[in-house]
């Protein structure tokens, strides 16, 4: 299959196949780009489609504006990758990515189909209070001081102003989407839930992971993997093969 120009930019590194039986829909962390699931191109099944998605604001598209909103991100994304749409669908995000992945499986199951699974990494239930203080008020110095304690930002960044005004517009809009947001409805799906999480992320222990349970009507799952909060891209591959077994 042939990506339509209008997904190629939403969909840079996608695995995409003309009757593959499952598709796989990942979205990245606050600040991150559809470049971290390159790797998982080649290892998942030929006959599952893998598709990372890049938000406006990042990677090849640097140049475009940011999104603010939670609701707005996910109207924005049934409607861009409604061609795609068509066959079972696994939502997959890391951290913030989680909160878009869930956000979309809302729209499927209220307007469509919903998905055969959402799979959620490294991000509190939504409907939990927000256990440190917001960021997305925060510019320049401010806010990268903070952003040290969450120990994801390479030393290149945070040591080079010109590549933190250049992706501080983008990691700012990240923010407001994560902290600006109304908590969901509980229950709103039917879909199974598996929750992923780091055994040594102090942010979001398995107590903040547990309550996704309550998201939805199906089954639901928790599954610690040795790392911290950032395994993502400190060990790709625990996860890769963690995700691998959910399926």
């Amino acid at each position: 299959m042939i990506l339509p120009a209008s997904l190629r930019p939403w969909l840079p590194w996608a695995r995409v196949t003309d009757r593959p039986r499952l598709r796989i829909l990942a979205f990245p962390f606050a600040g991150g780009g559809a470049s971290i699931y390159r790797p998982w191109l080649d290892s998942f099944p030929t006959d599952i489609d893998v598709l990372p998605v890049q938000l406006p604001g990042r990677e090849n598209r640097i140049n475009e504006t940011p999104l603010t909103q939670l609701d707005q991100v996910a109207d924005v994304l049934m409607t861009a990758l409604a061609p795609l749409l068509n066959r079972p669908l696994v939502l997959f995000g890391w951290s913030m990515g989680a909160l878009i992945a869930h956000a979309l499986a809302l729209r499927l199951t209220a307007r469509t189909t919903p998905p055969e699974l959402l799979m959620v990494g490294a991000h509190a239930a939504p409907q939990l209070p927000a256990i440190y203080p917001p960021l997305h008020h925060l510019s320049g110095d401010a806010f990268w001081n903070e952003l040290r304690r969450y120990q994801g930002v390479p030393d290149a960044v945070l040591e080079h102003a010109e590549l933190r005004a250049l992706i501080e517009p983008m990691a700012l809009a990240d923010f407001r989407i994560v902290e600006v947001r109304t908590p969901p409805a509980l229950h709103g799906l039917t879909c199974p839930i598996a929750a992923i999480g780091g055994a040594e992320d102090p942010w979001v222990p398995a107590e903040r992971l547990r309550p996704w349970r309550d998201m939805t009507t199906g089954p639901f799952s928790l599954t610690q993997i040795p790392g911290h909060h950032f395994l993502i891209t400190q060990t790709p591959t625990v996860l890769r093969q963690t995700v691998l077994e959910l399926l």
